[in-house]
């Protein structure tokens, strides 16, 4: 225990006695006991008398609400209890205490994620001028809780907001200094919550006392096929009774599933990683100078991490394995139905649901791979950013509706740059015939950013792929990045088209899900002045909401165009806002460029109004404004062609996504072609046209068959004799989208029907 000097007092025999100074919690609140202030620009103040020093302390704060009994549906952590201050969003919210003779360190818990957002903190030793920052790091997620050193005396504190275009959020506080021994022992506040996050309760312990468990695995309710761990604090750090307490605890039951060796699980362990426990985990032990692994009796791939470099081994029929201690990094588990390599049509063939399979392929890909996945549902669990980082990649499903690569994040860990399904960073990698789902809870909270495919990339095309998820659920992530999406469906509800780079999008299916309150967003630019944005070309909106935004304002240049929309109410009656876009923009001067044209109903009925000049306003730079028409003139709707967003790319992406047409006889067949064989809808083989005869023949029972000719990026078309998969089931390169002017008036032709500029039918 520290000690900073003896105080002397007399005693009542007369004698001089020395006592004690040691570190105690001066102050702290969860708000509740704060009163209720609105945000504003007067300056506000709450009093109260530190603990052991007693002190007077004086809190002042500008611009940030205080709210005893508030809550927030960006509060996406259970633990977090009613009350906070939050900051306005502006770069002048503080929050700022009269000097105390010492502070040792601080304590607060942000509260809610969404953008880059928090409270930063800077103290003031009396009589200096400037404040010096000891933290300025975002809150990476609900309920992040900060402990900053300070050590300083005659000392205040200021927190203030870290990005003035959004709010930040403060649950909890606690300020720690150095004060007299009063003779009693400093006590310590124990808060234990299950593995839900909700808060089980709350003991006082002191620190004369070892740690001693109020609560067990009795108190909570562990699913089966769960195991209870113990009790961990927030950097996953394990406790144990018995051990010395110096510090207010925050416990948290770990309850994880039961391991198990089995066809389509994967595991993996960071044996370098302080929180990594052995005991936690079925599959691994540690035995002296071996590490033991359990394993399945059947197909497994070890990996083991040794001078950050991976090796893999092949193991088949065996139920266990020992590998040296020494040197040993890393370790991962993959329970294959089959090892996966190229066969002879140059594809690496998954067996069908096989996750461990898919997760290792992904991640041991080369340049100019090509994956086939039968239809089967990939079912990553908690796993996220399964990242694609090899260019020139085909991941090619047998059909949309019935591949499924689907990730479920802990809804706690919501954020656009965590919990992504697909990651991808190669270049020119071209996705078909799949279904991308990030199942996060978002219905737990009514938020919850979800990321289903993340393309931190260029010259990505998706044909005949759907995204499943609620906010964020596509994130383009490139300035300069060109992407085409063609014959796809994309789900969500806010934001769910969101980023930068150019992005075309043809004959695609929007669906806005439902929420509990607010109105959908389709799109968040955040494109860069140099980007071409969003550009939506007869694509079909459907809407399960009642209310929806066709978009707004994210960051530097937002650029959208929606071109010959087709509103569909099949699934209910919805409306555009009155303004049809967000006023209000996101961050400070993020000017739209916001266009609209051609907008008709399934009949044909014209929805776009001859002029809708909408006031944007920038609620972070003093609410200015910026007034835009957002109705597209013909000669600008004529300019958003293809070329126009994609550039010289435009034309091997369209090549690229071409359907190759399939003859089902067998002399009509090209021999150095490849082909999928179905039968009565089922994955048979890949094949080459010349091994037609020969292939076939071992597969027995087969005699009604399909064959799906593969085109330039390895992705199947329609079945011989059949129309091809698609949002509409119309193969957008077979019936093109085109514009004309004719007397002075745009025309749009797609097949055999003609818009007017309105998008009546003519």
């Amino acid at each position: 225990m520290r000690r900073i000097g003896l105080v002397l007092a007399l005693a009542a025999s007369g004698a001089l006695m020395a006592q004690e100074v040691k570190e105690c919690k001066l102050y702290s609140t969860n708000f509740q006991d704060w009163t209720k202030v609105s945000k504003g620009t007067s300056v506000s103040t709450q009093q109260a008398v530190t603990k052991y020093s007693n002190e007077e302390l004086t809190f002042s704060f500008c611009e940030t609400e205080i709210s005893p009994d508030g809550t927030n549906a960006k509060f996406t952590a259970d633990f977090i209890t009613p009350g906070y201050a939050m900051a306005d969003k502006k770069t002048t919210p503080y929050i700022e205490t009269t000097a105390l003779k010492s502070i040792t360190k601080v304590h607060y818990v942000h509260a809610a994620t969404g953008g880059e957002r928090g409270w930063g903190l800077q103290y003031r030793v009396e009589g200096e001028s400037e404040w010096t920052t000891v933290h300025s790091d975002y809150c990476k997620q609900a309920g992040t809780q900060v402990d900053v050193a300070v050590n300083k005396e005659n000392v205040q504190l200021r927190w203030y907001n870290l990005n003035g275009a959004q709010n930040a959020y403060m649950t909890e506080m606690a300020i720690y200094g150095m004060a007299e021994d009063d003779g009693s022992p400093t006590e310590y506040t124990i808060s234990y919550f299950d593995q839900d996050g909700n808060r089980l309760g709350d003991t006082i312990q002191n620190e004369t006392e070892t740690l001693t468990f109020a609560f067990s695995e009795a108190d909570l309710t562990v699913p089966e096929g769960f195991a209870f761990r113990g009790w961990y604090d927030g950097s996953r750090k394990r406790h144990e009774e018995g051990e010395a307490i110096d510090a207010d605890l925050r416990l948290n039951a770990l309850v994880t599933p039961v391991e198990v060796a089995e066809t389509g699980r994967y595991y993996s362990y960071d044996l370098t990683s302080p929180v990594f426990y052995p005991e936690d985990h079925e599959l691994i032990s540690v035995d002296g100078e071996q590490v033991k692994l359990v394993l399945s009796g059947g197909k497994a791939v070890i990996m083991e991490k040794r001078g950050g470099k991976e090796s893999f081994t092949q193991l088949n029929g065996k139920t266990s394995m020992e590998t040296p201690a020494e040197g040993l990094q890393a370790v991962a588990l993959y329970f294959v139905q089959e090892f996966v390599q190229k066969d002879e049509t140059g594809y690496i063939i998954l067996s069908s649901g096989d996750a461990a399979a898919l997760v290792l392929t992904l991640k041991t890909l080369e340049d100019g791979a090509r994956v086939f996945l039968p239809d089967g549902v990939y079912d990553l669990g908690e796993t996220v950013l399964s990242q694609i980082s090899a260019s020139n990649v085909s991941l090619i499903g047998q059909s949309m509706d019935k591949t499924i690569i689907r990730n479920a994040p802990d809804y706690r860990t919501e954020s656009i740059n965590n919990t992504a399904t697909l990651y991808l960073t190669g270049t020119n990698i071209y996705l078909q015939d799949l279904t991308i789902q990030n199942a996060l809870d978002y219905y737990r909270t009514n938020n919850g950013r979800a990321v289903a495919l993340w393309a931190k990339n260029s010259k990505t095309i998706c044909k005949n792929v759907r995204l499943l998820s609620y906010q964020d659920t596509y994130y383009s992530n490139k300035v300069g990045g060109l992407h085409f999406m063609a014959d796809c469906e994309i789900h969500g509800t806010v934001d769910f088209i969101c980023g930068d780079g150019s992005v075309y999008f043809l004959n695609n299916l929007l669906f806005c899900e439902k929420r509990a309150s607010g109105e959908d967003v389709l799109t968040a630019s955040n494109a860069d002045a140099k980007d071409k944005g969003y550009v939506f070309e007869s694509c079909t909106i459907r809407c399960a909401h009642s209310k929806m935004s066709l978009g707004r304002a994210w960051n530097n240049k937002p650029q959208v165009a929606f071109l010959n929309t087709v509103f569909d109410y099949s699934e209910g009656e919805f409306s555009l806002l009155p303004t049809r876009w967000t006023q209000a923009l996101m961050n400070q001067n993020a000017w739209p460029q916001f266009g609209e044209f051609g907008s008709h109903t399934l009949e044909g009925e014209g929805l776009t109004p001859e002029s809708n000049v909408v006031t944007f306003i920038d609620e972070k730079s003093g609410n200015t404004q910026q007034d835009a028409e957002t109705v597209l003139s013909v000669e600008q709707a004529a300019a958003y062609t293809m070329e126009y967003t994609l550039g010289d790319w435009a034309e091997t992406a369209k090549n690229d996504a071409k359907q190759a047409v399939c003859e089902q006889q067998a002399e009509d067949l090209e021999p150095d072609a490849i082909y999928l064989a179905e039968a009565d809808g089922e994955f048979v083989m890949l094949l080459k046209g010349s091994e037609f005869f020969d292939k076939l023949a071992l597969y027995d029972g087969v005699v009604e068959y399909k064959l799906r000719k593969a085109n330039a990026r390895g992705g199947f078309g329609p079945r011989a004799g059949e129309e091809t998969e698609g949002v509409s089931n119309v193969p957008s390169d077979e019936v093109p989208t085109s514009k004309l002017l004719r007397d002075g008036q745009l025309l749009i032709v797609r097949g055999e029907n003609t818009f007017n500029a309105l998008g009546a039918r003519l």
